[in-house]
């Protein structure tokens, strides 16, 4: 398969997000216990504080004097926790396993998020908070490229049909994922600071 048509399962990849993350949402919501909920807000708790106390280091003067510094290194803490889980679906065979659950629970959360903030009005805020930010899709679109060169991969490997063009483009692909979810991370923190 050449890499113009892999370009085009990475963006089927990243509506098919888009409807998982939707999916979990609004389906999946009640199957996922309250600890699950807690578990993912405590995630999202600890990268918050860490983030707090890097800005804490810097006074309003100091920021507008180090913004870029500033830009990079929030980014580097957004980016890092991203990075391990882009790792977990890199692999083939399990990395689709590892995103189904990942991208089902971030809805979850997401929504889990919204109903504390505003109640029943949970699906407007996300869509206007989370859906409307430039970061969101970058970071599925990141993704959706490894999980799809994970799962083309393993079907190759399965049929014993691996051949080097494969390998190269998929680690092509997985350095591009990268550098676009570094880009996520700073579009992310360039909405916060």
């Amino acid at each position: 398969m050449k890499l113009t048509e892999h370009v085009k399962y990475w963006f089927a990849m990243l509506l098919i997000s888009m409807v998982l993350l939707m999916a979990g949402a609004s389906i999946f919501f009640n199957l996922f216990p309250h600890s699950h909920k807690e578990t993912g807000l405590e995630k999202i708790g600890e990268t918050v504080s860490e983030i707090e106390t890097t800005l804490s280091g810097f006074t309003n003067e100091t920021k507008k004097n180090n913004y870029v510094f500033l830009t990079f290194s929030l980014a580097s803490i957004i980016f890092y926790n991203n990075a391990k889980l882009n790792l977990l679906f890199s692999i083939p065979f399990l990395g689709l396993g590892f995103y189904l659950y990942a991208v089902v629970l971030t809805g979850v959360i997401g929504r889990y998020i919204s109903e504390i903030i505003v109640g029943d009005n949970w699906f407007l805020f996300m869509f206007l908070k989370i859906l409307s930010a430039p970061h969101t899709y970058v970071e599925l679109l990141s993704y959706s490229i490894v999980v799809f060169e994970s799962l083309y991969l393993s079907l190759k490997i399965s049929k014993r049909n691996v051949e080097k063009s494969d390998l190269v483009i998929y680690f092509f692909a997985l350095l591009l994922s990268f550098g676009l979810l570094y880009l996520a991370a700073v579009l992310e923190v360039a909405l916060i600071i």
